[in-house]
């Protein structure tokens, strides 16, 4: 079980948190936090998801017992909000709480396929599949801004990819409106190490697509700001982009790293990381001389 301190702001820093910085200032420096303020007594089994709310109160998501809590670091409190389920105000699981507007938030989870829509600690709306922002973000959001802005990646489509090649194209990251999911395209993603098998059995397109990516290969990643910046952690070369909100862009420069190949050693240590996270047991797939970056 876990219990959560807190600093002065509540913050879970993954190597993107921070103030955008000009060309040339990007250095490796280590994240050092400042110890706790505060702590809760609670305890937690698996915390996927916080979010802070104006008044200091933080929303806490745990993905294995399927609890979404208010807490309440000052005095300690905690109290469930809804409950498992499928029902209204129920969540059969939880895997983001995005932040929007004020004090409102997006709880995200994929099997249900709905949206629920918090202000504050309260659940106040049900998404269904059919409203544009869903529909426009395929149902899997990332993040959020204070404009109303989902971060969603949308495939790029069956008919343009090559089906001679071994690689799956870009993904296209793209800001939704929520209101009404409004698209507009922010950046592309590098190409994951994948098979992919088009044909087969007809679709809509006149063709199938089947795609296996390789868990083993390092992936680049973008974290939406609530001001509306954009990060994105580039593989080669490696280094951290920024984009503004109103569209401009300032390139990092590339950060030193130390490829290191993917063994057996390395992709049996992987299938025990997966299989303590998920409970589930995995099989060590095939490196195919894939690498990642360590710093």
């Amino acid at each position: 079980m876990t219990r959560l301190s807190r600093s002065v702001r509540f913050l879970l820093v993954a190597g993107l948190a921070g103030t955008p910085v000009p060309v040339g200032a990007q250095t490796v420096q280590p994240t050092r936090l400042q110890p706790p303020t505060a702590t809760l007594p609670e305890e937690f089994s698996g915390v996927i998801a916080v979010r802070e709310l104006s008044d200091g109160r933080v929303l806490i998501g745990d993905r294995i017992e399927i609890r979404l809590v208010i807490a309440d670091f000052n005095t300690g409190a905690v109290r469930q909000i809804g409950r498992r389920g499928r029902g209204p105000a129920e969540y059969p699981g939880i895997r983001y709480l995005l932040r929007l507007g004020g004090d409102s938030t997006l709880l995200v989870e994929t099997s249900s396929r709905r949206w629920l829509l918090l202000d504050g600690d309260r659940i106040v709306a049900t998404i269904p599949p059919d409203h544009p922002a869903f529909l426009a973000a395929g149902g899997l959001v990332y993040g959020g801004d204070a404009r109303g802005g989902l971060l969603a990646r949308v495939q790029i489509p069956v008919e343009e990819l090559d089906p001679a090649s071994s690689r799956m194209d870009s993904m296209t990251l793209v800001r939704v409106g929520f209101a009404g999911g409004r698209t507009e395209r922010m950046a592309r993603l590098a190409p994951l190490e994948t098979q992919i098998r088009v044909g087969g059995v007809p679709s809509a397109t006149g063709r199938s697509l089947e795609i296996w990516p390789l868990q083993l290969d390092a992936t680049e990643v973008a974290l939406l700001f609530p001001d509306g910046w954009l990060a994105v952690a580039r593989l080669n070369p490696y280094r951290v982009d920024w984009r503004s909100p109103s569209g401009a862009w300032t390139l990092g420069e590339p950060l030193p790293f130390r490829a290191i190949r993917v063994d057996d050693r390395e992709k049996e240590a992987y299938a025990v990381r997966r299989t303590e996270a998920t409970g589930l047991l995995r099989e060590p797939q095939t490196a195919m001389g894939c690498h990642h970056p360590t710093l």
